[in-house]
């Protein structure tokens, strides 16, 4: 069995966060379908480790490599997170993304008590698969997303 260990991503977690963000198939699945530049991500990673409604978690295998990310971005006006996951291209089809999901939703969930929402591309099979087995369930569809919210 894979032992994870969930933390808090850091200032030192720029340059992977960046890679990851990049890959041309986390690009491919992204609502903005872009990559972005090293100075931008730069910029946006020192911003948002201060805001106090975005969490980032960083999956720690135990060989202590970085297998992936996990994002909430907060909006206590709608008492809900939406959550984003993007796993270290080296550790895709792994079985490893449920586990990360999983116990990034746990330790989100000892400090908030927020509903859970996530936004999911229709041509993204796995990561729906991924929600649906974390306790995610379909509420709305568009043309482009399926819209979950974990129950």
């Amino acid at each position: 069995m894979n032992k994870l260990t969930i933390r808090n991503a850091t200032l030192e977690d720029c340059d992977d966060l960046f890679l990851w963000r990049n890959d041309p198939l986390s690009v491919e699945m992204s609502s903005t379908q872009s990559t972005v530049s090293q100075k931008d991500h730069q910029s946006w990673i020192k911003k948002i480790l201060l805001k106090k409604d975005k969490e980032i978690y960083i999956g720690i295998n135990e060989k202590e490599k970085k297998i992936g990310m996990v994002g909430f971005d907060i909006k206590p006006e709608l008492n809900e997170a939406t959550i984003s996951i993007n796993l270290n291209p080296i550790f895709r089809g792994k079985k490893l993304s449920c586990v990360l999901l999983h116990l990034s939703i746990e330790v989100f969930l000892r400090s908030r008590k927020l509903k859970i929402c996530a936004q999911i591309k229709k041509t993204n099979v796995s990561s729906i698969i991924i929600f649906k087995k974390c306790g995610f369930q379909a509420y709305k569809e568009d043309s482009c997303f399926y819209y979950l919210f974990r129950v």
